[in-house]
């Protein structure tokens, strides 16, 4: 998964193991974070993870047995 800023024309990576399935969620209203899920830890049990798109690290939030999909956030970004 990659960020793409189309003002310099510049794409960030977000995500570094190809191995592994990411599925986009969806951006904190403000800009600041990326939602999304990945199998990553163990190949098989989904997760969702919350992205800082300043270059902060990424934090698993959720992890569960079976598919987890991020859907949106609530409108104050704290929630999702």
């Amino acid at each position: 998964m990659r960020l793409l800023d189309l003002a310099v024309v510049r794409s960030t990576p977000l995500t570094a193991d190809p191995t592994a399935r990411h599925v986009f969620g969806a951006f904190q209203p403000d800009g600041r974070a990326l939602a999304y899920t990945t199998n990553a830890t163990d190949g098989v049990a989904m997760e969702v993870v919350v992205a800082p798109l300043d270059g902060g690290a990424p934090r698993r939030v959720l992890r569960g047995d079976g598919l987890l999909r991020v859907e949106a956030w609530s409108p104050c970004g704290r929630f999702l």
